[in-house]
């Protein structure tokens, strides 16, 4: 370590003018002040702003560092750093992923552009998607607002809609399906012919009677009755 030297106060001539005298006076109190720094620092080995303004070391073992701005960078890993603030913490990752800790909130973000951010008041936003959501304790998801995604949404249990599902009007086949080990369950749309279509392995049924095989049997007995000739009564006499 270096010698300490104290900083130089040039001395007075004796017939400094007043305002010479107050300039002197104003450079004696800082001059005062950057000393009872500097001993400070070098007595009691405390660092803060006012005597330190950048510290590089390989290494730092301390209880409390007080600094406006923190920035750490792994030697290991290009890319790599933490920075603290009087605002909050910022993770940046080599792949240039970063997470952003906050009071108003948590934020990750992605360099695909992807970004996930869980504010103050407990919402999610997925921005990539746009799905807001609140979940509670017991997993229990409760959506506000539009849910756009340009995937799938997998659910594990129930969905529970407000008011009204939108289905995509154009699209031939657009609707619901239930996934099942013997043949999917459908209900789908037509948009030319306006029509809705259930289609099911072992029929649809409704009230447990099996519509198609109702039809089917109502059809064949009409055909049976049509079969018939026309009983024609004779003239009366």
């Amino acid at each position: 370590m270096g010698l300490w030297q104290s900083p130089k106060i040039p001395p007075l001539r004796g017939n400094e003018t007043l305002e010479e005298l107050r300039e002197a006076y104003n450079r004696m109190a800082n001059t005062n002040a950057m000393v009872y720094k500097d001993l400070d620092y070098l007595l009691n080995g405390f660092l803060d702003t006012l005597n330190i303004r950048e510290l590089t070391a390989d290494k730092i073992i301390t209880g409390t560092l007080l600094a406006n701005l923190v920035t750490i960078k792994s030697a290991l890993a290009a890319g790599a750093e933490l920075t603290l603030d009087g605002h909050g913490i910022k993770l940046t990752y080599p792949s240039g992923m970063t997470i952003t800790l906050r009071e108003t909130g948590f934020i990750a973000a992605y360099p695909s552009g992807v970004t996930v951010k869980i504010n103050e008041g407990g919402f999610a936003i997925m921005k990539g998607g746009q799905v807001v959501f609140t979940v509670d304790n017991e997993g229990n998801g409760d959506y506000k607002g539009d849910v756009s995604v340009g995937a799938s949404i997998n659910v594990d249990n129930d969905v529970y809609i407000g008011d009204t599902l939108y289905i995509n009007p154009i699209s031939f086949g657009a609707g619901i399906r239930w996934v099942a080990a013997g043949g999917n369950i459908d209900i789908y749309i037509d948009p030319a012919g306006k029509a809705l279509n259930l289609t099911a392995p072992n029929g649809v049924k409704l009230n447990g009677v099996n519509v198609v095989s109702s039809i089917s049997s109502l059809e064949a007995r009409v055909a049976a009755l049509e079969a018939r000739p026309i009983y024609v009564p004779p003239p009366a006499t």
